[in-house]
């Protein structure tokens, strides 16, 4: 019964994300913060979310043709691509 008004409620749920990087460099820092806005365009997010490793791209604003993302011999999952708004 739980898992069915959970699942119900996550129907309900806005979620929200945003993006804080720090630095690699102890102590940490921010040093840069990416608030989250609502897209125009594409398809609605999964409601288990979406999994993978974050690429910032060039150019930054994603206009024009974006840089692939790095070579990695052993992942085999997602990349996301992080453009400014």
């Amino acid at each position: 019964m739980w898992t069915d008004v959970a699942g119900m409620l996550a129907l309900l749920t806005a979620v929200a994300g945003n993006i804080i990087v720090f630095t690699q460099e102890t102590p940490h820092v921010i040093a840069e913060e990416f608030l989250d806005m609502p897209a125009s365009f594409g398809g609605e997010i999964p409601v288990d979310g979406l999994r993978g490793l974050v690429v910032p791209v060039e150019p930054a604003d994603g206009c024009g043709n974006i840089t692939r993302p790095p070579l990695e011999d052993n992942f085999t999952g997602r990349w996301i691509a992080l453009i400014a708004r």
